[in-house]
C-alpha cells in the first residue's frame, strides 16, 4: 500500500471512531486526528493536522504537550481527566511502538464522562 492510499485507509478508519482520538509524532504535532477529537480541539479536526498538540487544545495544551514528551521518552502510558466544552474526559496517551521497539509517537484517546471526578 503507497503513502497516499495508507493515509486515504487511515481517514476512513477514524472517520468511524465515535470518540476523540489523536496520533501525534515524537514532537506532538498532529498526524491523524478523529471527527469526534473537536471535542477537545479549539478548531477543526481537518484544520488541525500538522499543528502541534498544544496549540490547539486551548487550556490543556501544556498538558497534552508535556504528556506525550513523557510518553515518547519514557514509552509508558499517561492517564489524567480534562473538562473540555463543558464536559469530563478521562484521557490515556499511549505511546506508538515501531516495528524496531523505539517510540514513533503517541496516540491520546478520550473516553466522555457521565459524572464529574469526585473532590478529593
Amino acid at each position: 500500500m503507497d503513502m497516499r492510499s495508507e493515509r486515504t485507509f487511515l481517514a476512513a478508519v477514524l472517520s468511524t471512531v465515535r470518540y476523540p482520538l489523536i496520533l501525534v509524532d515524537r514532537e506532538g504535532g498532529i498526524e491523524a486526528v478523529s471527527h469526534a477529537a473537536a471535542d477537545l480541539l479549539t478548531v477543526s479536526p481537518e484544520a488541525s493536522r500538522g499543528s502541534s498538540i498544544g496549540e490547539v487544545t486551548g487550556s490543556h495544551g501544556r498538558l497534552l504537550h508535556d504528556a506525550v514528551a513523557s510518553v515518547v521518552a519514557s514509552g509508558t502510558s499517561f492517564t489524567t481527566e480534562l473538562r473540555s466544552q463543558g464536559r469530563w474526559f478521562d484521557v490515556v496517551v499511549d505511546p506508538i511502538v515501531g516495528e524496531t521497539g523505539t517510540v514513533s509517537g503517541a496516540v491520546i484517546h478520550a473516553n466522555r464522562r457521565i459524572t464529574q471526578p469526585s473532590a478529593e
